[in-house]
């Protein structure tokens, strides 16, 4: 048997190439699948996220397309230019961008109001109105706190236009710390925030803190861009400016700050409803009481000294709970946060030689469940009686009544002048019987009046033939005397003191001239009209 272990394979022969075989081109290997793959992720995720900021941009537009009201500049600044031109402004809700609103609203102003309420949608119904005898704004802002103090008051400074008189309210929630709010309304109003903290000298929140991160989640929101385009699409009046309070469909805005309800919402606000979401409010904050952020006091106590400097007059108020919430959150931990909220703003007031009225207490005015349409936001009847209270601790001064011109005899009946009229008879030659003025329409006098005015006309015309000789009077005069010597009046039977309408003078009445006697000189007839009118009678 052979062992073929060792045993080698024979070596090929390399064949040489046959010179007569067809050429063949060498082909590149192909690519590797694997490296391919590996390429792809890249290309694809630049397409993914180009997709989703063109969407993301997409939404952001259509957002401020069909909600400027909230989110675009243009939507304010619309309100505004209504405002200025003393009209409302319909709305589809009061989801608006109100402290824009109210920064353009006040640099349109062409004066300074009086009186000017700052506080939250506590005072939103608050109309002119209700405070009369004062030139009232009502600066309400909604869900306010202590940067928005500040930030209503920069706005008013900004513009030249701070109030002489300040009412200023200080909710429960004024002082929360920014950690601790669950609501982002207030956001819009950090930039005016950050310029009064600088002018009171202070360092206003960090950036990261007060960035509109919340704001820019709703404008990228698709479910809230699908409900915009719906509403726009579904409403049958758009938002606009008008002259009318009230729409079915429509919230209304007014100039003076304040504004009225949509037919529809006022069905919506029964009594049911307000007595359901006031004792649902008042579970919700049994135990979580007002917290009071000390930098907050310190923002709101300089800003207080910087009014008083500037001669501000500073009331405090606490706006009043529905009485349904009021009488469900006694002895709660709820209550004793208020009653710190209540001691801190009478300390304020007393540092400040400030005044304070109202009372978180609605039995303090006397206002009924009726009143509210939820456990915080009253109507008309209510604020009546908290403005009521104001004007009693700050009356105004009785004024003199107005009088649009003077009584007839404030001038001495000897220093009036005498009317035109009756100066030019006074010119005329006084030899004769004093110049009579006759009225224009002698119709309706009676019979016995009109022969007596007959009969005195048949007296005159005798008079009147008692003239001097042509030949002893110059040309000239003797021209003159014979258009002053032409009777006035015929002697036809009929009433000789009518005149037509057309010829009477500009103040109704005829003017009767007399001859000159021999020593006067002869005078013309006070106007050619007159004179005319004389030749026709």
């Amino acid at each position: 048997m052979q062992d073929h272990s060792n045993t080698k394979a024979p070596a090929k022969t390399p064949v040489a190439p046959n010179a007569a075989a067809p050429a063949v081109a060498a082909t590149p290997a192909p690519r590797s699948r694997a490296r391919a793959v590996t390429e792809l992720p890249g290309f694809y995720a630049f397409l993914v996220i180009a997709f989703a900021a063109a969407g993301l941009s997409a939404i952001w537009y259509g957002n401020k397309k069909f909600a400027p009201e909230m989110y675009d500049a243009a939507g304010p600044q619309a309100f505004a230019d209504a405002f200025a031109k003393g009209r409302n402004f319909g709305t589809f809700d009061l989801n608006i961008n109100i402290r824009e609103m109210r920064n353009n609203q006040i640099r349109s102003f062409d004066k300074t109001p009086e009186v000017v309420v700052m506080g939250a949608s506590h005072w939103q119904e608050g109309h002119v109105e209700l405070m009369p005898s004062r030139s009232f704004y009502n600066a309400h802002v909604h869900r306010d706190y202590y940067e928005d103090m500040l930030a209503m008051t920069e706005m008013f400074v900004r513009h030249s236009r701070l109030p002489k008189k300040m009412i200023i309210a200080i909710r429960d929630r004024l002082f929360t710390p920014v950690a601790d709010r669950t609501d982002f309304l207030w956001l819009p109003g950090i930039p005016y925030y950050r310029a009064m903290a600088r002018r009171l000298g202070m360092e206003p929140h960090p950036y990261w803190e007060t960035a509109p991160v919340e704001r820019w989640r709703e404008l990228i929101s698709l479910p809230m861009l699908v409900n915009n385009v719906r509403r726009w699409y579904s409403e049958p009046v758009k938002p606009h400016e008008t002259r009318r309070d009230h729409f079915e469909t429509l919230d209304t805005l007014r100039p003076g700050g304040s504004i009225y309800w949509s037919g529809e919402h006022m069905k919506l606000f029964t009594q049911e409803r307000s007595r359901k979401l006031s004792l649902e409010f008042a579970d919700g904050n049994l135990t979580s009481p007002p917290k009071i952020d000390p930098e907050g006091v310190r923002h709101i106590d300089r800003l207080f000294a910087f009014l008083k400097d500037r001669g501000i007059e500073v009331f405090l108020v606490h706006p009043p709970f529905n009485p349904i919430y009021w009488e469900k959150v006694q002895n709660s931990p709820y209550m004793k946060g208020v009653e710190k909220i209540k001691k801190l703003t009478k300390d304020l007031a007393k540092k400040h030689g400030f005044k304070t009225f109202g009372s978180f207490d609605p039995h303090h005015y006397g206002c009924t469940a009726e009143m509210y349409i939820d456990a915080e936001h009253s109507n008309p009847e209510c604020l009546r009686k908290v403005f009521a209270e104001y004007m009693a601790l700050d009356p105004v001064p009785p004024q003199p009544p107005f009088i649009e011109r003077p009584p007839q005899h404030s001038v001495p009946m000897a220093l009036k002048p005498e009317p035109k009229a009756e100066a030019k008879v006074a010119a005329l030659p006084k030899a004769n019987a004093p110049a009579v003025k006759q009225p224009a329409k002698a119709a309706s006098e009676t019979p016995n009046a009109a022969a007596a005015r007959e009969a005195e006309a048949r007296r005159r015309n005798a008079r009147l033939a008692s003239v001097p000789p042509k030949a002893a009077l110059p040309s000239r005069r003797r021209r003159r005397a014979k258009a002053a010597t032409k009777p006035l009046l015929p002697l036809p039977e009929r009433n000789p003191l009518a005149v037509p309408a057309d010829r009477a003078s500009e103040d109704g009445l005829i003017s009767i001239h007399y001859a000159p006697d021999a020593s006067a000189k002869p005078v013309r007839p006070a106007t050619k009209r007159h004179a005319a009118g004389q030749r026709s009678l």
